[in-house]
Order: C-alpha cells, then structure tokens, then sequence
C-alpha cells in the first residue's frame, strides 16, 4: 500500500480522508497547515499527497507547499483538493509544478480509491 500526506486545513476533510484511506490499508499522515505539510513531505516521503490549495495566512498558500516539496521530491504525486475553479491561477501554476490529478470541492470519495490506484501504476 501507499504512503499518503493529506494535507488541508479544513480538519473534516483530513478527518474524512484519513479515515477512508487508513480503511483502504494506507499508511497516513496529515497536515492542517503549510509548514507542516512540507516538513511532513520531508520526513516521510509519501507516495501521494492529497493537497488543498488554500492555506491560511501566514505560512505557504498550496502552490508555495508544491513548490518547496518538488524541491525535494519531484516523483510525488499529487492530487489537488480545492474548491478553486480549474481556471484559478493558483491551479495553474500547480499544474506547471506538476500536479497529477484535481479533484473539486466538496469532495466525491467515491472515486479516490481509483484515483489512488491510477497514481500508483504510474510508479507511486
């Protein structure tokens, strides 16, 4: 199974992922701010990141996160959580930095598993 960072501050949607992907048989961590999303990538190098774009301030929006993590790791997947529309420059350069996957808020978890399983074929 995957190492997977979720990485939002909204506690109920780290509560609720964590929970569906601890049930898949994932190894878990979270983060409910920036720094502690990057720290968190560092020490623990997941697989996965799921990953809110908007953080509040002070400390790292999501696009400073994935800019500082693919300093250090740039094989990680990631998979955006936000509920910015697609057009948002935000998700753009996130794209730019090399986000995998977007998935829009509130959250569908019908599909995560998938969305794991395609991640992990890629060589997660």
């Amino acid at each position: 199974m995957s190492k997977i960072l979720i990485a939002d501050d909204e506690t109920d949607i780290v509560e609720m992922l964590g929970m569906i992907l601890g049930n898949y048989g994932h190894e878990v961590f979270t983060a409910l701010n920036g720094q502690a999303a990057i720290d968190t990538a560092k020490k623990e190098k997941p697989d996965i990141i799921f990953l809110d774009l908007c953080f509040p301030k002070p400390g790292p929006d999501g696009v400073e996160i994935l800019e500082a993590i693919r300093g250090f790791d740039k094989q990680v997947k990631v998979v955006i959580t936000s509920g910015l529309d697609a057009n948002d420059e935000r998700y753009k350069k996130a794209q730019t930095l090399g986000a995998n996957k977007y998935l829009s808020k509130p959250l569908n978890v019908s599909n995560i598993k998938d969305i794991i399983n395609e991640l992990s074929r890629q060589g997660a």
